[in-house]
Protein backbone atom coordinates (compact mmCIF):
# COMPACT_ATOMS: atom_id res chain seq x y z
CA UNK A 1 0.00 0.00 0.00
CA UNK A 2 1.30 3.12 -0.78
CA UNK A 3 1.89 6.00 1.96
CA UNK A 4 1.45 4.04 4.77
CA UNK A 5 2.16 1.20 7.00
CA UNK A 6 -0.21 -0.19 9.66
CA UNK A 7 0.87 -1.92 12.69
CA UNK A 8 -0.69 -3.18 15.73
CA UNK A 9 -0.30 -2.23 20.06
CA UNK A 10 -2.53 -3.76 22.14
CA UNK A 11 -5.83 -3.27 19.84
CA UNK A 12 -5.25 0.20 18.56
CA UNK A 13 -3.79 0.69 14.96
CA UNK A 14 -1.54 2.69 14.31
CA UNK A 15 -0.15 4.32 10.62
CA UNK A 16 3.04 5.30 9.72
CA UNK A 17 2.65 7.97 6.76
CA UNK A 18 4.77 9.33 4.25
CA UNK A 19 2.75 12.38 3.82
CA UNK A 20 -0.28 14.09 6.00
CA UNK A 21 -3.34 11.45 5.20
CA UNK A 22 -6.44 11.42 7.31
CA UNK A 23 -7.32 7.51 7.87
CA UNK A 24 -9.74 5.62 9.56
CA UNK A 25 -9.29 2.13 10.54
CA UNK A 26 -9.47 -0.59 12.92
CA UNK A 27 -7.85 -3.90 13.74
CA UNK A 28 -8.72 -7.11 13.66
CA UNK A 29 -10.97 -8.80 16.11
CA UNK A 30 -11.14 -5.38 17.97
CA UNK A 31 -14.47 -4.09 19.51
CA UNK A 32 -15.38 -3.11 16.60
CA UNK A 33 -15.45 0.34 14.47
CA UNK A 34 -14.20 2.99 12.48
CA UNK A 35 -11.14 4.95 14.01
CA UNK A 36 -10.33 8.70 14.52
CA UNK A 37 -6.91 9.99 14.30
CA UNK A 38 -4.65 10.87 17.37
CA UNK A 39 -1.43 12.38 16.81
CA UNK A 40 1.56 10.59 18.77
CA UNK A 41 4.85 12.29 19.79
CA UNK A 42 6.67 10.12 16.65
CA UNK A 43 6.56 12.26 13.40
CA UNK A 44 4.71 11.38 10.70
CA UNK A 45 2.77 8.33 13.01
CA UNK A 46 -0.76 8.11 13.91
CA UNK A 47 -2.96 6.66 16.18
CA UNK A 48 -6.46 5.26 15.01
CA UNK A 49 -8.75 4.56 17.83
CA UNK A 50 -11.99 2.18 17.40
CA UNK A 51 -15.50 3.00 17.24
CA UNK A 52 -18.39 0.91 17.46
CA UNK A 53 -20.08 1.30 13.68
CA UNK A 54 -17.81 -0.95 11.65
CA UNK A 55 -19.58 -4.52 11.19
CA UNK A 56 -17.75 -7.57 12.41
CA UNK A 57 -17.46 -9.12 9.44
CA UNK A 58 -15.21 -6.52 7.90
CA UNK A 59 -12.88 -7.25 10.98
CA UNK A 60 -12.27 -11.17 10.96
CA UNK A 61 -8.36 -11.13 10.04
CA UNK A 62 -8.13 -7.94 8.56
CA UNK A 63 -7.54 -4.38 8.77
CA UNK A 64 -10.54 -2.23 7.16
CA UNK A 65 -9.36 1.38 6.15
CA UNK A 66 -10.84 4.72 5.16
CA UNK A 67 -9.18 7.43 3.49
CA UNK A 68 -10.22 10.75 2.36
CA UNK A 69 -10.85 12.01 -1.01
CA UNK A 70 -7.45 13.32 -2.63
CA UNK A 71 -5.55 10.62 0.06
CA UNK A 72 -2.37 8.77 -1.43
CA UNK A 73 -3.89 5.16 0.06
CA UNK A 74 -3.87 3.55 -3.79
CA UNK A 75 -7.32 3.09 -5.05
CA UNK A 76 -9.32 4.46 -2.39
CA UNK A 77 -11.33 7.76 -2.76
CA UNK A 78 -13.15 8.10 -0.14
CA UNK A 79 -14.46 4.63 0.02
CA UNK A 80 -13.57 1.72 2.33
CA UNK A 81 -11.09 -0.80 1.91
CA UNK A 82 -9.27 -4.38 4.01
CA UNK A 83 -6.41 -5.14 4.16
CA UNK A 84 -5.92 -8.60 3.48
CA UNK A 85 -3.52 -11.05 2.62
CA UNK A 86 -3.42 -12.67 -0.88
CA UNK A 87 -6.86 -14.17 -1.59
CA UNK A 88 -7.17 -17.31 -3.59
CA UNK A 89 -9.99 -19.34 -5.42
CA UNK A 90 -8.45 -22.71 -4.86
CA UNK A 91 -11.44 -24.54 -7.07
CA UNK A 92 -11.38 -23.33 -11.06
CA UNK A 93 -12.04 -25.41 -14.08
CA UNK A 94 -10.88 -25.12 -17.42
CA UNK A 95 -11.78 -27.56 -20.56
CA UNK A 96 -9.58 -28.75 -23.64
CA UNK A 97 -10.91 -29.26 -26.79
CA UNK A 98 -7.65 -30.72 -28.88
CA UNK A 99 -5.73 -33.69 -28.45
CA UNK A 100 -2.53 -32.11 -27.34
CA UNK A 101 -4.07 -30.71 -24.48
CA UNK A 102 -7.13 -32.87 -23.42
CA UNK A 103 -10.69 -34.21 -24.59
CA UNK A 104 -14.14 -34.33 -24.18
CA UNK A 105 -16.35 -37.34 -24.80
CA UNK A 106 -19.21 -36.13 -27.14
CA UNK A 107 -21.69 -37.81 -23.90
CA UNK A 108 -20.19 -34.92 -21.76
CA UNK A 109 -20.42 -32.33 -24.47
CA UNK A 110 -24.22 -32.62 -25.18
CA UNK A 111 -25.03 -33.09 -21.25
CA UNK A 112 -27.42 -30.50 -20.31
CA UNK A 113 -24.93 -29.33 -17.58
CA UNK A 114 -22.22 -28.60 -19.92
CA UNK A 115 -24.58 -27.22 -22.75
CA UNK A 116 -25.75 -24.87 -20.31
CA UNK A 117 -22.34 -23.48 -19.48
CA UNK A 118 -21.45 -22.90 -23.08
CA UNK A 119 -24.51 -21.43 -24.04
CA UNK A 120 -23.92 -19.00 -21.22
CA UNK A 121 -20.49 -18.20 -21.30
CA UNK A 122 -20.69 -18.18 -25.56
CA UNK A 123 -19.00 -20.60 -26.28
CA UNK A 124 -18.85 -22.13 -29.70
CA UNK A 125 -18.06 -25.20 -31.43
CA UNK A 126 -15.62 -27.75 -29.87
CA UNK A 127 -12.76 -27.41 -31.41
CA UNK A 128 -9.16 -25.89 -31.04
CA UNK A 129 -10.93 -22.11 -31.36
CA UNK A 130 -13.34 -23.27 -28.71
CA UNK A 131 -10.45 -24.04 -26.04
CA UNK A 132 -9.14 -20.74 -26.69
CA UNK A 133 -12.36 -19.13 -26.11
CA UNK A 134 -12.31 -20.73 -23.08
CA UNK A 135 -9.38 -19.61 -22.16
CA UNK A 136 -9.72 -16.74 -22.56
CA UNK A 137 -13.31 -16.28 -20.78
CA UNK A 138 -11.63 -17.39 -17.85
CA UNK A 139 -8.63 -14.94 -17.86
CA UNK A 140 -11.24 -12.04 -18.63
CA UNK A 141 -13.32 -13.90 -15.73
CA UNK A 142 -10.49 -13.84 -13.38
CA UNK A 143 -9.01 -10.18 -14.37
CA UNK A 144 -12.92 -8.93 -13.77
CA UNK A 145 -12.47 -10.12 -10.19
CA UNK A 146 -10.71 -7.65 -8.46
CA UNK A 147 -11.51 -9.30 -5.07
CA UNK A 148 -8.96 -12.38 -5.51
CA UNK A 149 -4.90 -12.09 -6.02
CA UNK A 150 -5.16 -15.95 -7.96
CA UNK A 151 -7.02 -18.74 -8.81
CA UNK A 152 -6.24 -22.38 -8.70
CA UNK A 153 -6.94 -23.92 -12.31
CA UNK A 154 -7.34 -27.39 -12.47
CA UNK A 155 -6.03 -30.15 -14.48
CA UNK A 156 -8.10 -33.46 -14.92
CA UNK A 157 -6.44 -36.46 -14.85
CA UNK A 158 -8.26 -39.65 -16.91
CA UNK A 159 -9.52 -42.83 -15.94
CA UNK A 160 -6.89 -45.76 -16.04
CA UNK A 161 -7.02 -49.67 -16.00
CA UNK A 162 -5.93 -51.82 -13.18
CA UNK A 163 -3.01 -51.97 -15.80
CA UNK A 164 -1.78 -48.13 -15.21
CA UNK A 165 -3.25 -47.94 -18.82
CA UNK A 166 -5.24 -44.96 -20.03
CA UNK A 167 -9.12 -46.25 -20.88
CA UNK A 168 -10.65 -43.84 -23.38
CA UNK A 169 -13.73 -45.11 -23.17
CA UNK A 170 -14.29 -44.34 -19.79
CA UNK A 171 -12.61 -40.80 -20.06
CA UNK A 172 -15.31 -38.09 -20.44
CA UNK A 173 -13.00 -35.21 -19.17
CA UNK A 174 -8.75 -34.95 -19.64
CA UNK A 175 -7.38 -31.74 -19.35
CA UNK A 176 -4.05 -32.60 -19.64
CA UNK A 177 -1.11 -31.08 -16.73
CA UNK A 178 1.20 -29.46 -19.57
CA UNK A 179 -1.95 -27.68 -20.71
CA UNK A 180 -2.88 -25.72 -17.23
CA UNK A 181 1.13 -25.44 -16.36
CA UNK A 182 0.77 -23.17 -20.03
CA UNK A 183 -2.06 -21.62 -18.99
CA UNK A 184 -0.20 -20.18 -15.25
CA UNK A 185 3.06 -18.86 -17.64
CA UNK A 186 0.80 -16.85 -19.52
CA UNK A 187 -1.72 -15.68 -17.26
CA UNK A 188 -0.44 -13.90 -13.55
CA UNK A 189 -3.40 -14.47 -11.37
CA UNK A 190 -3.82 -18.55 -13.12
CA UNK A 191 -1.66 -21.04 -10.28
CA UNK A 192 -1.20 -24.62 -11.27
CA UNK A 193 -3.01 -27.15 -9.91
CA UNK A 194 -2.20 -30.76 -11.04
CA UNK A 195 -3.97 -33.95 -11.48
CA UNK A 196 -2.49 -37.36 -11.10
CA UNK A 197 -4.61 -40.31 -11.00
CA UNK A 198 -2.94 -42.77 -8.88
CA UNK A 199 -4.17 -45.66 -10.26
CA UNK A 200 -1.70 -44.92 -13.70
CA UNK A 201 1.43 -46.47 -13.96
CA UNK A 202 3.89 -43.36 -13.72
CA UNK A 203 1.56 -41.41 -11.02
CA UNK A 204 4.72 -40.89 -8.74
CA UNK A 205 6.88 -39.76 -11.84
CA UNK A 206 3.92 -37.41 -13.26
CA UNK A 207 3.83 -36.11 -9.74
CA UNK A 208 7.11 -35.27 -8.99
CA UNK A 209 6.78 -33.58 -12.66
CA UNK A 210 4.30 -31.61 -12.11
CA UNK A 211 5.99 -30.37 -8.53
CA UNK A 212 9.02 -29.27 -10.27
CA UNK A 213 6.68 -27.73 -13.00
CA UNK A 214 5.02 -25.70 -9.62
CA UNK A 215 1.98 -27.06 -8.72
CA UNK A 216 0.16 -25.64 -5.80
CA UNK A 217 -1.99 -28.93 -5.20
CA UNK A 218 -3.19 -31.92 -6.48
CA UNK A 219 -7.20 -32.57 -7.66
CA UNK A 220 -8.89 -35.60 -7.71
CA UNK A 221 -12.16 -36.27 -8.31
CA UNK A 222 -12.55 -40.41 -7.73
CA UNK A 223 -16.44 -40.95 -8.21
CA UNK A 224 -15.30 -39.62 -12.03
CA UNK A 225 -11.85 -40.52 -12.60
CA UNK A 226 -12.67 -44.26 -11.16
CA UNK A 227 -10.40 -44.88 -7.87
CA UNK A 228 -10.70 -45.74 -4.50
CA UNK A 229 -8.26 -42.58 -2.30
CA UNK A 230 -7.95 -45.87 0.78
CA UNK A 231 -6.64 -47.98 -1.58
CA UNK A 232 -2.86 -49.17 -1.25
CA UNK A 233 -2.16 -47.53 -4.48
CA UNK A 234 -2.43 -44.09 -3.16
CA UNK A 235 -0.02 -44.61 -0.38
CA UNK A 236 3.32 -43.34 -2.52
CA UNK A 237 1.59 -40.53 -3.60
CA UNK A 238 0.02 -39.57 0.14
CA UNK A 239 3.98 -39.95 1.05
CA UNK A 240 5.21 -37.71 -1.75
CA UNK A 241 2.47 -34.96 -0.90
CA UNK A 242 3.72 -35.58 2.57
CA UNK A 243 7.49 -34.66 1.47
CA UNK A 244 6.33 -31.87 -0.92
CA UNK A 245 4.05 -30.49 1.89
CA UNK A 246 1.66 -30.16 -1.20
CA UNK A 247 -2.22 -30.22 -0.17
CA UNK A 248 -4.77 -32.51 -1.76
CA UNK A 249 -8.02 -31.27 -3.10
CA UNK A 250 -10.20 -34.00 -3.09
CA UNK A 251 -13.41 -33.98 -4.10
CA UNK A 252 -16.34 -35.65 -1.71
CA UNK A 253 -19.69 -36.04 -1.46
CA UNK A 254 -22.54 -35.85 -5.02
CA UNK A 255 -21.57 -35.57 -8.64
CA UNK A 256 -23.43 -34.07 -11.22
CA UNK A 257 -21.67 -31.82 -13.61
CA UNK A 258 -19.75 -35.37 -14.67
CA UNK A 259 -20.31 -38.89 -15.01
CA UNK A 260 -20.25 -40.62 -12.02
CA UNK A 261 -18.65 -44.13 -12.33
CA UNK A 262 -18.44 -45.55 -8.59
CA UNK A 263 -20.58 -43.46 -5.94
CA UNK A 264 -18.95 -45.47 -3.26
CA UNK A 265 -16.21 -43.63 -3.02
CA UNK A 266 -17.48 -40.14 -2.46
CA UNK A 267 -16.91 -40.93 1.25
CA UNK A 268 -14.47 -38.49 3.28
CA UNK A 269 -13.85 -41.25 5.34
CA UNK A 270 -11.49 -42.55 2.47
CA UNK A 271 -9.24 -40.20 3.05
CA UNK A 272 -8.01 -41.12 6.74
CA UNK A 273 -4.77 -43.03 5.40
CA UNK A 274 -3.73 -39.27 3.53
CA UNK A 275 -4.65 -37.75 6.38
CA UNK A 276 -2.74 -39.87 9.25
CA UNK A 277 0.49 -39.33 6.93
CA UNK A 278 0.42 -35.83 7.51
CA UNK A 279 -1.17 -34.66 4.13
CA UNK A 280 -2.97 -31.47 4.13
CA UNK A 281 -6.54 -32.51 2.74
CA UNK A 282 -9.30 -30.21 1.31
CA UNK A 283 -12.60 -32.22 1.03
CA UNK A 284 -14.26 -30.15 -1.77
CA UNK A 285 -17.75 -29.56 -0.85
CA UNK A 286 -17.04 -30.37 2.29
CA UNK A 287 -19.05 -33.80 1.61
CA UNK A 288 -22.44 -32.06 0.44
CA UNK A 289 -24.79 -34.32 -1.90
CA UNK A 290 -25.73 -32.94 -5.46
CA UNK A 291 -29.18 -34.43 -5.02
CA UNK A 292 -31.95 -35.35 -2.38
CA UNK A 293 -31.72 -38.83 -3.11
CA UNK A 294 -27.71 -39.10 -2.55
CA UNK A 295 -25.89 -39.72 0.51
CA UNK A 296 -24.96 -36.88 2.91
CA UNK A 297 -21.57 -36.67 4.17
CA UNK A 298 -21.43 -33.66 5.71
CA UNK A 299 -21.88 -34.83 9.32
CA UNK A 300 -18.67 -37.32 8.71
CA UNK A 301 -17.19 -33.86 7.30
CA UNK A 302 -17.67 -32.74 10.43
CA UNK A 303 -16.72 -35.24 12.43
CA UNK A 304 -13.01 -35.45 10.85
CA UNK A 305 -12.69 -31.65 11.09
CA UNK A 306 -12.87 -31.48 14.31
CA UNK A 307 -10.11 -35.23 14.73
CA UNK A 308 -7.85 -33.84 12.14
CA UNK A 309 -5.92 -30.96 12.44
CA UNK A 310 -4.64 -31.34 8.63
CA UNK A 311 -8.38 -31.23 7.07
CA UNK A 312 -10.01 -28.35 5.36
CA UNK A 313 -13.00 -28.49 3.26
CA UNK A 314 -13.66 -25.80 0.73
CA UNK A 315 -16.87 -23.75 -0.49
CA UNK A 316 -17.11 -24.75 -4.15
CA UNK A 317 -20.60 -25.00 -5.06
CA UNK A 318 -22.36 -24.30 -1.97
CA UNK A 319 -24.22 -21.45 -3.44
CA UNK A 320 -25.94 -24.21 -5.85
CA UNK A 321 -29.38 -24.69 -4.35
CA UNK A 322 -28.67 -28.62 -4.03
CA UNK A 323 -25.69 -27.67 -1.62
CA UNK A 324 -26.43 -25.00 -0.27
CA UNK A 325 -28.25 -26.42 3.24
CA UNK A 326 -24.59 -27.12 4.38
CA UNK A 327 -24.54 -23.33 5.09
CA UNK A 328 -26.60 -24.33 8.61
CA UNK A 329 -23.65 -26.15 9.79
CA UNK A 330 -20.57 -25.24 8.06
CA UNK A 331 -21.42 -21.53 9.39
CA UNK A 332 -22.59 -22.04 13.00
CA UNK A 333 -19.69 -24.56 13.95
CA UNK A 334 -16.65 -22.52 15.19
CA UNK A 335 -14.63 -24.93 14.28
CA UNK A 336 -15.78 -26.45 10.65
CA UNK A 337 -16.01 -22.81 10.23
CA UNK A 338 -11.93 -22.14 10.81
CA UNK A 339 -11.78 -25.12 8.31
CA UNK A 340 -13.09 -23.48 5.40
CA UNK A 341 -11.32 -22.75 2.02
CA UNK A 342 -12.39 -20.25 -0.77
CA UNK A 343 -13.63 -21.98 -4.09
CA UNK A 344 -15.71 -21.50 -6.21
CA UNK A 345 -16.08 -24.31 -8.42
CA UNK A 346 -15.93 -21.86 -11.65
CA UNK A 347 -17.96 -22.15 -14.34
CA UNK A 348 -20.45 -23.91 -12.23
CA UNK A 349 -22.89 -21.09 -11.15
CA UNK A 350 -23.32 -19.47 -8.01
CA UNK A 351 -26.96 -18.47 -6.85
CA UNK A 352 -27.53 -16.66 -3.20
CA UNK A 353 -29.17 -18.82 -1.02
CA UNK A 354 -32.03 -17.41 0.16
CA UNK A 355 -32.29 -19.51 3.52
CA UNK A 356 -29.45 -17.03 4.54
CA UNK A 357 -29.64 -13.72 2.62
CA UNK A 358 -33.32 -11.87 1.98
CA UNK A 359 -34.69 -11.92 -1.05
CA UNK A 360 -33.67 -8.39 -2.20
CA UNK A 361 -29.84 -8.93 -1.41
CA UNK A 362 -30.62 -12.38 -3.64
CA UNK A 363 -31.55 -10.24 -6.53
CA UNK A 364 -29.20 -7.79 -6.29
CA UNK A 365 -26.72 -10.52 -5.97
CA UNK A 366 -28.18 -12.65 -9.46
CA UNK A 367 -27.43 -9.52 -11.48
CA UNK A 368 -23.32 -9.74 -11.70
CA UNK A 369 -23.29 -11.86 -14.57
CA UNK A 370 -19.66 -12.84 -13.43
CA UNK A 371 -20.40 -15.90 -12.00
CA UNK A 372 -16.79 -15.87 -10.27
CA UNK A 373 -17.31 -12.76 -8.61
CA UNK A 374 -20.91 -13.18 -7.51
CA UNK A 375 -19.66 -16.27 -5.78
CA UNK A 376 -17.43 -14.01 -3.63
CA UNK A 377 -19.55 -11.30 -3.30
CA UNK A 378 -22.55 -13.55 -1.97
CA UNK A 379 -19.93 -15.27 0.41
CA UNK A 380 -19.01 -11.85 1.49
CA UNK A 381 -22.64 -11.25 2.23
CA UNK A 382 -22.58 -14.30 4.46
CA UNK A 383 -20.29 -12.91 6.82
CA UNK A 384 -17.02 -15.24 6.28
CA UNK A 385 -14.10 -13.02 7.11
CA UNK A 386 -11.02 -12.16 6.33
CA UNK A 387 -9.38 -15.51 7.74
CA UNK A 388 -11.62 -17.43 5.34
CA UNK A 389 -10.45 -14.99 2.70
CA UNK A 390 -6.83 -15.71 3.61
CA UNK A 391 -6.69 -19.47 4.48
CA UNK A 392 -5.80 -20.88 0.59
CA UNK A 393 -2.96 -18.68 0.34
CA UNK A 394 -1.66 -20.07 3.71
CA UNK A 395 -2.46 -23.95 3.08
CA UNK A 396 -0.71 -23.63 -0.48
CA UNK A 397 2.07 -22.05 1.12
CA UNK A 398 1.79 -18.95 -1.27
CA UNK A 399 4.30 -15.90 -0.85
CA UNK A 400 2.63 -13.47 1.62
CA UNK A 401 1.32 -10.27 0.40
CA UNK A 402 -1.12 -7.54 1.68
CA UNK A 403 -3.56 -6.32 -0.76
CA UNK A 404 -6.79 -3.67 -0.30
CA UNK A 405 -10.44 -5.04 -1.82
CA UNK A 406 -12.98 -2.49 -1.66
CA UNK A 407 -15.77 -3.21 0.37
CA UNK A 408 -18.77 -2.15 -2.10
CA UNK A 409 -21.04 -1.55 -1.03
CA UNK A 410 -20.26 0.13 2.14
CA UNK A 411 -21.55 -0.63 5.39
CA UNK A 412 -24.53 0.78 6.84
CA UNK A 413 -23.95 4.42 8.06
CA UNK A 414 -20.37 4.99 6.42
CA UNK A 415 -20.38 5.40 2.75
Amino acid sequence: MAGIAVGMEGGIVEAAVAEPLVVEAEAARAAGGTAVEEKTDRPNVIRLKPLPTLPRKYLEGGICLRANRGSNLTGALGGWYCRTGMVVDCHVHVSACTPENGEMSEALQNSPAFRFMRWRLKIEGYDANAERQIAQKLKDTLEETPELDAAVILAFDGVYNRDGKLDPSLTHLHVKNDYVVELSRRNQKMLFGASVNPYRKDAVEELERCIKAGAVLLKWLPVTQDFDPSNEKCIPIYEMLAHYKLPLLCHTGGEKSLPVLDMGVADPALLEPALKRGVTVIAAHCGTRSSANEHDYVPTFVRMAKEYENLYGDTAALDLPTRSYAWETVLNDPVVRSKLVHGSDWPIPAFPPVSHLSWAEAFHLLRDANWMRRDVHIKQSLGLGMDYWNRGATLLRLPSTDRDIPIDPAPHGMA
